[in-house]
């Protein structure tokens, strides 16, 4: 798996739009914000988006992206996505709470 990043600059914002092949994540960057690719061998197999202002984001597989907020501790950055059910991390994994159990319950002590 490869993930190219960007961390949107004034210098990079048009080639990080260029990158970012999610529709509706492209329309929101903005400078300081970080978009990247998740590619497998087998191509590029998702888009995910971290809008730093707001802490929200976005991940998206084909078609419309999911969106939700950023969940940081530590070493761990997990996408909560707004359906209240799904997580996703930075490699485009997605996990449900109910599978990361107790550990989900951990971390939204801790970041609160």
């Amino acid at each position: 798996m490869t993930i190219e990043r960007f961390k949107v600059t004034a210098d990079n914002l048009d080639e990080a739009k260029d990158a970012c092949r999610a529709n509706d994540q492209r329309k929101e960057l903005e400078i300081g914000d970080e978009t990247w690719g998740i590619t497998y061998d087998g191509g590029q197999r998702g888009q995910m988006s971290r809008y730093n202002k707001s802490g929200r984001g976005a991940v998206c597989f084909g078609g419309d992206s999911l969106w939700g907020d950023w969940t940081i501790t530590g070493n761990l950055s997990l996408l909560a996505i707004d359906d209240g059910e799904n997580l996703v991390d930075e490699q485009g994994n997605m996990m449900t709470k109910t599978e990361m159990g107790e550990a989900f319950e951990s971390l939204m002590i801790e970041a609160n």
